[in-house]
């Protein structure tokens, strides 16, 4: 889930990975967009500008994660993607940020690296990635 709008925040990149990752199990939910964002036709990103969301969508749903891979701080993308699946397990939430991610030696966000290797790691341990919507209802 990519949350209110902020400068720094590489919506298109994280759109167009999760674009290019032709995966069906996987949804990411934009609640950020400005008004000159434009998103993938994709039905896995459900995208609306900022401004026209409705703020109740905020108070839905509060969840701690079990992984935090400090991907603010640090812009090693083995690290990061270490702390993400060292002990990883079924029902574990995984927590990677949209904004504010450090940056990588050739200035990229660090999840742009961590997140196929995140999916590549969940598929060879044959844990399905769920939204937090489907694994609450």
């Amino acid at each position: 889930m990519i949350g209110a709008p902020r400068k720094e925040k590489s919506l298109e990149l994280v759109m167009d990975a999760v674009r290019r990752s032709h995966r069906d199990d996987i949804e990411l939910v934009v609640w950020s967009m400005s008004f000159t964002d434009v998103a993938p036709d994709d039905p896995r990103i459900v995208a609306s500008v900022y401004e026209n969301v409705d703020r109740d969508v905020y108070d839905l749903r509060l969840a701690a994660w079990t992984r935090r891979p400090y991907d603010t701080r640090d812009g090693d993308p083995q690290r990061v993607a270490r702390r993400l699946t060292g002990r990883l397990a079924p029902g574990d939430i995984l927590l990677l940020h949209d904004g504010h991610a450090a940056s990588m030696a050739d200035g990229r966000p660090v999840i742009l690296a961590v997140l196929p290797r995140l999916l590549a790691t969940l598929n060879d341990h044959q844990l399905t990635p769920v939204t937090l919507h489907d694994a609450t209802s």
